[in-house]
């Protein structure tokens, strides 16, 4: 049985200004679709406040941007975070802005896949790797006696 879904590449906006039309899509499409629905991609948010490792706090204000889109968090294997900005060692801000979200419905469907970190860049930011399993029945047929 095949199964149309949705795979949605985000780039967050940098500019803070503007950013809330983009949030404001993806709050609609959150709740107006029935599709299998995948959000993969630099939010250039936060999920929760330890989804961060830096001396200033951050806002649980801005974690409900992700709540209000009814995805759910698709959570990962490898390092913890995805981005890193240092200056110097009392500078170090260390992010979890790359990851997927995606539908209640899309998470039972691919129950067996995975979000990877992989430990290797030349930028800020560690790559991000959607690894797609779901179990298929198969139907055989019997032979007839």
């Amino acid at each position: 049985m095949d199964e149309d879904f949705e795979v949605e590449v985000w780039v967050g906006r940098e500019d803070t200004y503007r950013r809330h039309l983009s949030w404001a899509l993806m709050r609609q499409l959150g709740h107006e679709s029935n599709l299998l629905w995948i959000v993969v991609g630099n939010f250039n948010e936060l999920l929760s406040p330890d989804k961060k490792r830096d001396r200033l706090p951050y806002s649980l204000y801005l974690c409900n941007k992700f709540k209000d889109t009814r995805l759910q968090d698709f959570g990962f294997v490898g390092h913890r975070f995805t981005w890193e900005k240092w200056r110097d060692l009392h500078n170090w801000v260390e992010e979890r802005l790359d990851r997927a979200v995606a539908s209640e419905s899309w998470l039972e469907r691919f129950n067996q896949s995975r979000m990877v970190h992989i430990p290797i860049s030349s930028s800020g930011h560690l790559p991000i790797f959607l690894e797609l399993k779901h179990f298929v029945k198969v139907y055989r047929r019997r032979r007839f006696k």
